[in-house]
């Protein structure tokens, strides 16, 4: 019995790559492809080992520009209204601030002064009733114990009583 003989790739010419870097970011590359008489796939890989970018690629890349309005609006402005302005989708808006190492306001310094925090810091691990001390502060009961509980502050009294 013969062996089978394989559908070996034909080996790129010199010619065919030098075309390829020339070409590849500005042609569609299914055109490319037709010209160069390959498959797309085969297009693509190659373009890919030579570290070559289409122009729509290219075209997503961030600019300077588009990093300093992510940074002057990702603390406070709303996802969607920050991709409508830099013509990107939320995810794209999202990825990039993360990779950047932006931060979002956060609720708690949005919605919390201070002051109400410093007297939470204070009082919340000794207090006798979140209630009452939710009524001193003047937030809700529940938006103490969760804002405690985000902060990593224990009450103390009631820990005593888990542990009997």
């Amino acid at each position: 019995m013969a062996k089978e003989e394989r559908n070996l790739p034909k080996p790129w010419s010199d010619d065919e790559i030098e075309l390829l870097k020339k070409l590849y970011a500005e042609e569609p590359t299914e055109k490319l492809a037709k010209q160069l008489g390959r498959s797309l796939p085969a297009v693509k890989r190659r373009a890919n080992m030579l570290g070559l970018k289409t122009k729509s690629y290219l075209q997503k890349l961030w600019k300077p520009e588009d990093i300093a309005l992510l940074k002057e609006l990702y603390p406070e402005c709303p996802f969607d209204e920050i991709a409508k302005r830099l013509g990107r989708t939320v995810n794209a808006v999202k990825q990039r601030a993360h990779s950047l190492g932006f931060k979002r306001k956060s609720y708690l310094d949005k919605l919390w002064t201070p002051e109400e925090l410093q007297m939470l810091r204070e009082q919340y691990p000794t207090c006798e009733s979140t209630r009452e001390l939710a009524k001193k502060i003047g937030r809700p009961w529940g938006s103490v114990r969760q804002i405690a509980s985000n902060l990593g502050i224990t009450n103390e009294i009631r820990s005593r009583d888990y542990e009997l």
